[in-house]
């Protein structure tokens, strides 16, 4: 045995020895030769420790989780590996057992580091007794934490009304743990306990109990939380009193009837105008949409055409997350009524949807006047991929402006058809010299063998610069 493995078991005995007050611990020998096991080399001998940890009983368990107090490595280890045994394997038996060791050691251990770690155990395998065992902790600076969070996760009858109690004796940053817990667990009969420090002072405190009354959901809070987000300016601050709106109109949506969050959502619709209150306008406009779900097209359609371009955006991006037939006909209908930017940002949602339906106002929104539409009626035959917009953007490229030619080219260059690279080819000839740059360039690009002869005629080019791009192009199809 290794010289630190002696030290180890050295201190573990002397550990034992003491805490026996002067007797040997009567599990000592068999718990140091489980810890000489540790950590087991593979899962056919971690098994066959786990079964011996169990084999000790709570007494045994209960030396073995006082043995934290040492810091050893060891024993957390096993301590960990057990509970995580005894919760995978739902061992009630023996879960028992180990919370009632768990609780005892808890009691009796003083470091603050082992406290830590056997309340971290019992938020894994504890029921009603830990939560009861772990309340006194739920007021004391070090720990309320890592209490809070095993009363969360244990939740059930005793530990929601423990968190209520210690509320009201708490300080500091227990309060707010407590307020956090309350909240997270949705405990409704924490409400008026949450509800009265909604005012407080402490900008810590009041920020928690308003994210944690939000939380719970109850439409008896809408008024509180209301005043406090107008009185925000629904912007996001340090009070957190907007998000604290935003999330409970959620928990509303949640909740039948649904009337409540489209109340919610369409007053933020209305009062929030300004560019810094654009956030929580997006978030109520997702909101309308979930809870008016029937009548969803059109007010994204609104929002689509709406001043504000980021909140036309946003608009755009939910309605792309539930594109199919039936939605794609409205914006179909819709696109042909609009103009400029908002029509512009419509083709692109369109392209998007890869729906072959939405190819006629496409091609037609390539003859648009306007660039801006002209340009993103270019990219969404792109994005669309349908082969029956190859040869339009081909023909467009012979009465457009040179940056609108290699915008062309460049989204020809994404479509993976054969297409492309053939109707390049048949388009070379008596076409403007920019155009048949960019033909060539694409040709070059897919290595198209099958157009080496009309390349090759391009190489005597009267044109200085489309004859050295179909010596270019020529030289990229023979080296494939």
């Amino acid at each position: 045995m290794r010289r630190s493995n002696l030290i180890t078991l050295f201190i573990l005995f002397s550990w034992l020895y003491v805490a026996g007050q002067g007797q040997p611990s009567p599990y000592a020998a068999r718990i140091n030769a489980i810890l000489q096991e540790m950590p087991s080399p593979n899962d056919s001998l971690k098994t066959i420790s786990m079964k011996q940890l169990e084999k000790l009983g709570e007494g045994g368990l209960t030396a073995l989780a006082m043995m934290s107090q040492t810091g050893n490595i060891r024993v957390q280890y096993a301590l960990t590996a057990y509970t995580g045994y005894i919760t995978a394997a739902l061992q009630d038996s023996a879960r028992k057992t180990a919370v009632k060791a768990y609780c005892r050691a808890l009691k009796k251990v003083t470091a603050i580091p082992a406290k830590t770690f056997l309340i971290n155990q019992l938020q894994l395998c504890g029921n009603d007794v830990a939560a009861a065992t772990i309340a006194p902790s739920l007021v004391q600076e070090p720990l309320c934490d890592a209490a809070a969070r095993a009363l969360i996760q244990i939740g059930g009858p005793v530990a929601k009304p423990t968190l209520v109690y210690a509320l009201s004796k708490a300080k500091g940053n227990c309060k707010i743990a407590l307020i956090n817990a309350i909240g997270e667990l949705r405990y409704l009969s924490g409400l008026d306990a949450v509800t009265a420090l909604a005012n407080t002072r402490d900008l810590r405190q009041r920020r928690a109990a308003l994210m944690a009354i939000a939380n719970m959901g109850n439409e008896s809070s809408d008024s509180l939380l209301h005043a406090a987000a107008a009185k925000a300016g629904y912007v996001y601050d340090s009070s957190d009193a907007t998000a604290a709106y935003i999330l409970f109109a959620q928990r509303m949506a949640e909740n039948w009837p649904q009337e409540p969050a489209r109340v919610i959502a369409s007053r933020l619709l209305k009062e929030c105008k300004s560019h810094a209150q654009l956030p929580a306008r997006i978030a109520a406009l997702q909101i309308m949409v979930t809870v008016r779900f029937n009548d969803a097209n059109r007010i994204l359609g609104d929002a689509a055409a709406d001043v504000d371009p980021a909140f036309r955006s946003a608009a755009l991006k939910i309605a792309a997350k539930n594109m199919n037939t039936a939605n794609t006909s409205y914006w179909i209908d819709r696109v042909v009524r609009e103009k400029g930017d908002v029509k512009a940002g419509m083709l692109l949602l369109l392209g998007g949807s890869r729906q072959r339906a939405t190819s006629r106002v496409i091609q037609a929104a390539l003859e648009d006047s306007n660039v801006v539409v002209k340009t993103a009626a270019i990219r969404a035959a792109g994005m669309l991929g349908n082969t029956t917009m190859i040869a339009s953007l081909v023909y467009e490229m012979g009465r457009a402006d040179s940056s609108t030619i290699f915008l062309i080219r460049d989204v020809l260059l994404t479509m993976r058809s054969k297409m492309v690279a053939s109707t390049a080819g048949i388009s070379l000839q008596n076409k403007p010299p920019l155009m048949q740059i960019a033909l060539l360039q694409i040709l070059a690009e897919r290595r198209a063998e099958d157009m080496k002869a009309r390349v090759a005629a391009m190489t005597q080019s009267a044109n200085p610069a489309v004859k050295e791009q179909a010596e270019k192009t020529l030289k990229a199809i023979e080296g494939s």
